[in-house]
């Protein structure tokens, strides 16, 4: 009888083992408050960090399989940190990643095993901090003076005759303008004459549109719309100023997302370069080098010439917005929402290439996918410049077939954008060229004609 005990404590040990082997941790939650991410755990399980310096990343690998949040991402646009991304990268591992703004190593408050890890990032007020995308435009939409600021008051959600939401009004005591940013699966809607407040969260319920929230960002108030993939929406402002409305059309589970809305553009008038707007991205900078070779670090022809470009185009009428005009690094995400806050024309990413294979020559023009104006811009810059220069032709492509694929700098804008790869850094030839201040003129002079092309509406 002892003997049928014993077996039986130790088939129910065991069976008790295999059902907590079964049902490991999922990740419950993410939280950003005061500088410090929270990952949250269904239960006590092992993680282990790593730190990428060189692209400012933070990994925690956390030993779950599932995620119990319908959304994959946190934005935080704090000037230590971009965002926080998480997804089952391994079948027992989840993987959370903090996109920081600083090249500092984070804190990690938790012990092994864990419920949940606290991850302290750099203050704000660190030295290393890159200056954030509001102090970048603090030339083109300055803060109000904090008594004039309004207030965000009610916020009401319509729906449709299917009872899904098509449009949230926001009202406020005093007149605003609305600036809108596209954020992956984020439409934040900074209201730079309204004071912050606290956090208000409106679940709405629909498998696409998840919640409306309101919030702070550098001082002023921020509406944000999360959802579950692209949509398309217009934003249009209240009478007298006092608030504004979101109008978005939701595609049904299951079916690709409508294409997005043409934003409203100034004409130029004579179809050249006069009034446009056009946010010129200098690719790399600081501790980010990109390629190098004896002749040449891109970053710093890279910088170049987009200093040289702004000239040409500033000289022909164009307003000109540089995401950096120094040796500064900005992470990639900060870039387009440069020109998807402003509203611009147009958004050119400069850049360089650099191959294993020594022959490896010429140019090429990559376009974000499925946009056909920016197919169209990316097509004059690329005729053009090869006219200008007489370099080989890689061609012009669509950023999927991009090395890295999904070029963050392009899938993040839906203006017309393009990244152009100027030439071969570690080519002999062109990297000679590179190095050259007289031909780095040329190639500025060259993709100002494309542009001139693009806005004349040529092909």
């Amino acid at each position: 009888m002892r003997y049928f005990t014993l077996c039986l404590i130790t088939i129910l040990a065991a069976i008790g083992a295999t059902a907590r082997a079964a049902s490991p941790a999922h990740l419950s939650n993410v939280v950003y408050a005061d500088g410090v991410v929270t990952i949250q755990l269904t239960e006590p399980t092992s993680y282990k960090t790593t730190w990428w310096q060189s692209s400012s990343k933070f990994i925690v690998d956390v030993e779950a399989t599932g995620v119990d949040l319908a959304l994959k991402q946190l934005p935080v646009y704090s000037a230590a940190l971009s965002a926080v991304r998480w997804n089952q990268w391994k079948r027992d591992t989840v993987r959370v990643v903090l996109d920081l703004n600083v090249n500092q190593r984070p804190t990690v408050l938790a012990s092994i095993p864990a419920k949940v890890i606290a991850v302290r990032v750099a203050p704000s007020g660190s030295a290393q901090a890159r200056p954030t995308l509001a102090s970048s435009l603090s030339e083109v939409s300055p803060p109000a003076p904090a008594e004039a600021k309004a207030r965000i008051g009610d916020i009401s959600v319509q729906r449709g005759d299917d009872g899904r939401p098509e449009r949230i009004v926001v009202r406020t005591d005093r007149p605003i303008s609305a600036h809108p940013l596209w954020w992956q699966n984020h439409l934040a809607i900074d209201l730079p004459e309204a004071a912050g407040s606290k956090e208000r969260i409106q679940v709405l319920h629909d498998p696409v549109a998840l919640r409306v929230r309101t919030g702070t960002y550098q001082g002023h108030g921020r509406v944000t719309l999360d959802l579950t993939q692209r949509v398309s929406y217009k934003i249009t402002t209240l009478d007298g100023g006092l608030g504004f409305a979101v109008d978005f059309i939701l595609p049904k589970p299951g079916e690709a997302p409508p294409p997005d809305p043409e934003p409203e553009r100034t004409p130029a008038g004579d179809g050249t370069l006069r009034g446009r707007l056009i946010v010129l991205d200098a690719g790399h900078g600081g501790h980010d080098k990109g390629a190098r070779s004896q002749w040449i670090t891109e970053k710093d022809a890279n910088l170049d010439i987009t200093l040289r470009l702004r000239d040409v185009l500033e000289s022909q009428g164009a307003r000109v917005i540089l995401t950096r005009d120094d040796d500064t690094f900005i992470s990639l995400r900060s870039r387009p929402a440069v020109a998807m806050k402003q509203n611009a024309d147009a958004f050119i990413s400069i850049h360089c290439n650099a191959s294993a294979r020594p022959t490896s020559q010429g140019t090429e023009v990559f376009y974000r996918r499925n946009d056909g104006e920016a197919r169209r811009l990316a097509k004059c810059l690329y005729d053009a410049h090869r006219a200008q220069t007489g370099l080989t032709g890689r061609g012009v492509k669509s950023d999927s077939s991009a090395p890295q694929g999904g070029l963050a700098v392009l899938k993040h804008t839906t203006v017309p954008a393009a990244l152009v790869e100027v030439a071969f850094v570690n080519y002999p030839d062109e990297g000679k060229k590179l190095a050259s201040p007289a031909w780095r003129q040329t190639v500025a002079e060259g993709l100002g004609k494309g542009l001139e092309r693009f806005f004349e509406g040529r092909d």
